[in-house]
């Protein structure tokens, strides 16, 4: 059995993208319609539009594979993707200005740093993404939730593994990520 294949694809970050979304409308105390408003703007800008550039881009041969393992093919894409959260992000605000902006502010914010990383380094936006949300359930919900924080480690295991990163690419996406989080916490920017 491939398990790092199957590790990156349980915890691939569209998927933990829908698991915070879910958990953040949970938490937002909105009412069904506007549950439902925000859900028309985020699941095609944060879902359905980054799925389909993708898609899109491997068909036309703009990248080679569904987790970009070519730094240089990667930022085109990621712009396209910064733009169509940035598209969402600015159509939600029409919608609320409170948590879920503020958390959907906090993610642009996070992945335009990804991005420009990028530009000069490829690190593991699996293992990124993957720390960011677990840190934040954790930040969100108490220390009693920690041990989501190894899904990290496991999930930069099967990208080494994989030969998806080398082991440095893996912990530079922590470490971005844990900077991130921390710093956040610190200047009391966590949504």
């Amino acid at each position: 059995m491939n398990y790092p294949l199957i590790i990156s694809r349980l915890f691939e970050p569209i998927i933990i993208v829908l698991f915070i979304l879910v958990l953040a409308l949970y938490r937002s105390g909105l009412n069904v319609r506007q549950v439902l408003l925000l859900l028309g703007v985020l699941i095609p800008f944060a879902i359905f539009i980054p799925i389909f550039i993708q898609l899109a881009s491997l068909k036309s041969k703009k990248i080679t594979d569904w987790d970009i393992k070519d730094r240089k093919q990667r930022p085109i894409i990621f712009f396209l993707l910064l733009l169509s959260n940035a598209i969402g992000l600015v159509l939600i605000r029409t919608i609320t200005s409170g948590f879920i902006f503020h958390l959907y502010a906090y993610c642009v914010a996070w992945f335009l740093g990804l991005f420009i990383i990028t530009l000069f380094y490829k690190i593991s936006g699996h293992v990124s993404m993957n720390m960011l949300v677990w840190g934040l359930v954790v930040a969100w919900y108490g220390e009693r939730f920690w041990p989501l924080l190894f899904i990290a480690p496991i999930m930069a295991w099967a990208r080494v593994k994989g030969k998806f990163h080398t082991p440095g690419q893996v912990f530079a996406g922590a470490a971005y990520s844990g900077l991130f989080i921390l710093l956040s916490i610190y200047f009391h920017l966590i949504p």
